[in-house]
């Protein structure tokens, strides 16, 4: 179950991508079995506003790192589906890009 929602997110063009481990401390997901699971990130847009990946934590080395790269200025969700083989949840935030250049 989701313990700690990612809240919705503003991120900026030629700005740091957004990145959330979402096992580190506050956890997103509560899982109460030993099962591994897995988890998929996507974006409703296909990649033209954001573009959403799970990436490797290299410490854990776990594929546990949400990160979302601003691509152009609009608004989107991104989701996350965390699977252990017995069931999946698929959860998701709101992400604006805006150009502060203008």
């Amino acid at each position: 179950m989701v313990e700690h929602p990612i809240p919705d997110t503003t991120i900026y063009l030629n700005g740091e991508p957004y990145r959330r481990d979402i096992f580190e401390s506050p956890v997103v997901f509560k899982h109460t079995g030993d099962i591994p699971f897995s988890i998929t990130v996507t974006s409703n847009d296909h990649g033209m506003i954001v573009e959403a990946n799970n990436k490797i934590n290299k410490e854990t080395g776990k594929a546990s790192i949400v990160e979302v790269i601003p691509k152009k200025e609009g608004n989107t969700a991104v989701n996350i589906l965390v699977d252990d083989g017995c069931g999946g949840l698929e959860y998701s935030f709101n992400v604006s890009v805006q150009d502060t250049s203008k």
